[in-house]
């Protein structure tokens, strides 16, 4: 829920000092206002969820429409299969201008667990990314193929502090 300013000093004093954010709107938002669907309107299964862009590899970008439904059923899937529970720290490792990041974001919060978002001072080197999935307690992490070969190589060379908390590891892309 975006909080309007006036009322951000009162949510801030019910905030922990560490461990919180608060996401700050503007009255000039249309999103902080409510206006994302006029009242009354119904938003059914088949009506459009997202629009996402093709990376064009296959000749030109083009757009493609998702459905709630098709989303719900992904989410449920991947919860399923993931076995997610409010218990679980996901690290949110993909761009939200990629698909997968759905996958993660979606399945983690409807879950109840907790998404943790992956800062570029992780990326640094493989034994840095392992080291910062450790401090947070991260428990799925989702990446990409390429980026498993990279920890792996390291892996092969280096010497890593184990990720205690990490209990599933998702590959693709």
């Amino acid at each position: 829920r975006v909080v309007p300013e006036h009322d951000q000093a009162l949510l801030a004093e019910h905030l922990p000092a560490v461990g919180r954010a608060a996401v700050r709107g503007d009255e000039a938002d249309p999103f902080s206002r409510g206006h994302i669907c006029p009242k009354g309107v119904a938003v059914g299964p088949d009506d459009l969820a997202y629009l996402i862009y093709t990376s064009g590899s296959a000749g030109q970008p083009k757009a493609v429409m998702v459905a709630h439904r098709s989303l719900v059923n992904y989410i449920t899937s991947a919860q399923a299969k993931f076995e997610l529970t409010p218990v679980d720290r996901v690290l949110q490792f993909f761009s939200t201008s990629f698909d997968a990041a759905t996958e993660e974001i979606f399945s983690t919060l409807s879950t109840g667990a907790t998404l943790v978002l992956r800062r570029d001072e992780m990326m640094a080197a493989p034994a840095t990314f392992i080291s910062e999935c450790a401090k947070r307690e991260i428990t799925v992490l989702d990446i990409p193929t390429a980026y498993w070969h990279e920890l792996v190589a390291d892996l092969a060379t280096e010497e890593w502090a184990a990720a205690q908390a990490l209990r599933l590891v998702v590959i693709g892309g």
